[in-house]
């Protein structure tokens, strides 16, 4: 999935997913949007945090704590009913393993938010 594209600059049709949730954020919150009309209008500080080295980083640590919640909540649930494991190349050929785990609560009831969805662990 591509989560830069031809340009690093916000409202630019060229930018692709990273920056385009930016721009969701902005028009939702308060402290995005402050952040990014400081960046549009280059007030204060020239470092904007939103370069392709920043991009991974967030990307990596988004991804890092969401496995770490996954792995918790795997290890705190009472009985897993099933594990699924499932390989499959990617577009650049390279093999991917998936770690599927159904999530239920505390009482063996799936979530009722996600219903008919099970985490998908990339490793």
């Amino acid at each position: 999935m591509a989560f830069r594209g031809s340009t690093y600059t916000l409202n630019n049709p060229g930018n692709r997913k990273f920056l385009k949730e930016v721009e969701l954020l902005a028009k939702f919150g308060p402290a995005m949007k402050q952040h990014v009309s400081r960046a549009e209008s280059g007030a204060g500080s020239h470092e904007i945090y939103l370069g392709k080295r920043i991009q991974n980083e967030l990307i990596e640590s988004i991804s890092s704590k969401i496995h770490e919640q996954i792995v918790y909540k795997v290890k705190i649930s009472p009985n897993i009913s099933s594990i699924i494991l499932d390989c499959t190349p990617d577009l650049s050929n390279k093999e991917q393993l998936f770690v599927i785990v159904p999530v239920v609560s505390q009482e063996d009831v799936p979530y009722p938010k996600l219903r008919n969805f099970s985490w998908v662990l990339l490793l």
